[in-house]
Formats: structure tokens, sequence, C-alpha cells
């Protein structure tokens, strides 16, 4: 179906073609009718039943998985009409994006590829007139229906860049990532990755206002860049509504993250 998140995949038509095998046959040693077989192989039978599927596998001596297979439908994931589609909302938002198409990775922590458009890294060297270039990446995870946004960064292009312009900016650019899982990659909710790598901290709490956040976190180092930044990063998130994702602990520890979550309206 046009707006399912997976699509079924059916390979009956190899697999007859290969063995040399007749619907009429099929048919007989499945009773399963050959109308039915014939609207499978044709694939105008979307979503056959466990009776069929286990029937078809059993006649054929075969795991039914070999015959059928859900795949993630392309209209979810970052495809090259899709980014066009994307690009509008860019350039709705006068926001120039510049992308690097990757596959999807299983584990968050791994790179184990599964589907080729369901990574993509994103970035632009001039942004808020040239003042400021970013660059992160996107995750499409189907099975959690999230888009993950990691490693997301904005770099100020001079020192006159003070930090509510850095805050407005990623703002916007928050804006226009929640508009895009909202109206083309059809997930239900954001999450935020922001990494404390390299910052000695015992335990925060994440889950607060951005001032009591600041408060917190620079009684351990107040002249931390790397702190500084992160502060920067959750008052922007916090802002636009991003708040403590479910499951994730309230204190975190040294060399963890930090995941802030929206969910789509």
């Amino acid at each position: 179906m046009k707006n399912d998140k997976f699509i079924l995949i059916n390979n009956l038509a190899n697999i007859l073609k290969k063995r040399d095998i007749s619907i009429r046959k099929l048919s007989i040693e499945t009773n399963i009718s050959r109308q039915t077989i014939k609207r499978i192989v044709e694939n105008k039978y979307s979503r056959p039943g466990t009776y069929v599927a286990m029937a078809l596998a059993n006649a054929l001596d075969i795991n039914f998985n070999e015959i059928f297979k859900l795949e993630l439908n392309p209209e979810f994931l970052f495809t090259e009409d899709n980014l066009k589609r994307i690009n509008v909302l860019n350039n709705n938002s006068k926001i120039e994006f510049n992308y690097d198409i990757y596959g999807y990775v299983n584990n968050l922590n791994s790179d184990n590829i599964r589907y080729a458009g369901e990574k993509l890294n994103i970035y632009s060297n001039y942004f808020n007139q040239r003042r400021i270039s970013f660059r992160g990446n996107l995750v499409i995870v189907p099975e959690e229906n999230t888009l993950y946004i990691r490693d997301f960064d904005l770099f100020a292009k001079n020192q006159s860049v003070l930090r509510e312009e850095i805050i407005s900016s990623y703002i916007k650019i928050l804006n226009t990532l929640y508009l895009t899982a909202e109206h083309i990659l059809k997930v239900k909710k954001i999450k935020l990755r922001l990494g404390i790598y390299d910052i000695n901290l015992n335990s925060m709490n994440v889950n607060t206002s951005p001032e009591k956040f600041d408060s917190q976190i620079y009684s351990y180092q107040k002249n931390n860049f790397e702190i500084q930044t992160l502060s920067t990063y959750y008052k922007a998130a916090y802002s636009y509504g991003f708040r403590l994702s479910k499951g994730t602990p309230k204190y975190r520890y040294n060399f963890d993250d930090v995941y802030l979550q929206k969910n789509i309206n």
C-alpha cells in the first residue's frame, strides 16, 4: 500500500520460473486457487495470509521468507525525490543544505548497513548570512519510527557571532528537520543526540530548564568549550520543545550521550 512504512516483496514468479513449475501444478499441490497464485505471481496480492504463505513454502520445500519479505518503502527513505522535497522546505527556510546519502545503520554504534538511503550526512558552509556553518547526520530507524539527529554541530565563522545567534540558528534548523520528519519521512518522533565526549562530568541532570542545566554543568568546568557548546545546543533544543528521551537515565555519566526527544504531532 502506498502509505505503508514497509512493503511486501515476493519472489514467487522467479522461483516458479527457475524450477519450471506451472501455476496449475502449484495450485494442485497447495490447494490454493490458480487465481490467487496468479495474483501473487503478478504482485497483485498485497498481503497473503499465513496459510497461503506456509502452504506455498511447504509445497516448494523452502522457508516462507524466501518467497516473501518486507522491505522499507522507499517513499520513507532519503531518496533523490525526497531530497528534492526537502530542498523545497529548505528554500522556504532560506537554508542551503548539502547532502551525502549513506546506508542504514542497524545499530547506532555499528557499521552494519542494511538499506541505502536511511542515513544522510547534511552540511552547509554558508548559513545565516555566511556567519555560521553546520554539519551533522540523520538516521532513520524504521523499527522505532524515529529520525535521529546525530553529531550535529554549528560553527561560528568569526568571533562576532553571539551565543543567541547560534541558538536561533539551531532552532531554525531543528524546525526544518521537524517538518522533514513530519511531512516527508512520516516518522512519529525525533531524537537529538547531544554528545558529551571528553567532558569530565561526574553526573548531571538533563531533564531540567536551560538555566538550571547551565548552573549544574558550569559548576564543573566553567571554561570548558565542550560544556559551553553542549549548553548552547541544549538551550536551543529545549526552546524548540525537545525533552529528555523516554528510557534515557535521568543522570548521565562520563563519555555518555544525552538523547532529547520531540514527538511529531
